[in-house]
């Protein structure tokens, strides 16, 4: 409640109280740490309005083309070489669009697409980027990620106490 005429000094001593339960906003879907795909087919509702990556602004696919805005950032192990077919629907006034990536950073772009796409991918990380376009304006908001796999998945590579990766051998 705001008291319009008791001034600063009614709020003096005022104390916020937080629910201790509230989530600060997304903290997955970075490079560091990506959403981790598990299971085939995949959907995931989301969106890039206050994403937790900004850092991939424009991709070797295509690389006049502006994703200077948020992006969220996806990752899976193929065990074997597979067709990756991907779907992401957003609403009109939004314009998230579509990469598959090797390596997490622009350089590494295998394939992009407004919408939809089907590409071969694997064995090896595989890693999906849903950026959001900019064109005078960013265009971010919530969209609907749909992928399908038809190679089979290997585990997420596990970091072992020296900090190098656990290849399963001993």
């Amino acid at each position: 409640r705001i008291n319009s005429s008791g001034g600063w000094s009614y709020v003096s001593g005022y104390q916020p109280i937080r629910y201790e339960d509230i989530d600060d906003g997304p903290s997955t879907g970075t490079a560091g740490e990506p959403r981790e795909i598990t299971a085939f087919p995949f959907t995931d509702y989301r969106w890039t309005a206050g994403a937790a990556s900004d850092s991939i602004d424009s991709y070797s696919c295509e690389p006049g083309l502006d994703e200077s805005g948020p992006e969220v950032l996806y990752r899976f192990e193929a065990a074997t070489a597979g067709r990756l077919e991907a779907v992401v629907s957003d609403e009109s006034g939004v314009d998230i669009d579509i990469h598959v990536l090797s390596a997490p950073d622009g350089e590494s772009c295998v394939a992009r697409d407004d919408t939809e796409i089907s590409v071969e991918v694997g064995p090896g990380e595989v890693w999906l980027s849903l950026d959001t376009y900019v064109g005078g304006q960013e265009y971010p908001g919530p969209y609907i990620l749909t992928a399908t796999f038809d190679g089979a998945l290997g585990d997420p590579p596990e970091e072992d106490t020296a900090g190098t990766t656990d290849s399963g051998t001993t």
